[in-house]
């Protein structure tokens, strides 16, 4: 099914980034629809913030493709990708 006939905004499929012998991700795929809630949970060293930068086009993937929409952005995506509303941050906490 299209994308855009599907309202499905952004559809992640197979995506996989390594650091040398460690595996971060591995193959995940998912569909978010236009209006969702998403949010990705796990234990620390579980991939969420190197997934979310593939996304942004932070970081590149190994495998994978990811669809905004119509466009195609493959496992090269670009930091373009962060205009169409993805933000990364790094919490920090100070003590007074």
């Amino acid at each position: 099914m299209d994308a855009e006939t599907s309202g499905t905004v952004v559809c992640v499929e197979g995506l996989r980034r390594t650091y040398c012998a460690t595996v971060a991700v591995d193959g995940i795929s998912f569909d978010l629809r236009e209006g969702e809630i998403f949010g990705i949970i796990g234990r620390n060293g579980a991939g969420k913030t190197t997934t979310i930068e593939c996304l942004a086009g932070l970081r590149k993937s190994d495998q994978g493709i990811v669809r905004f929409s119509a466009s195609t952005h493959g496992v090269r995506a670009t930091p373009c990708t962060c205009a169409r509303g993805c933000s990364c941050s790094r919490p920090t906490f100070t003590t007074g």
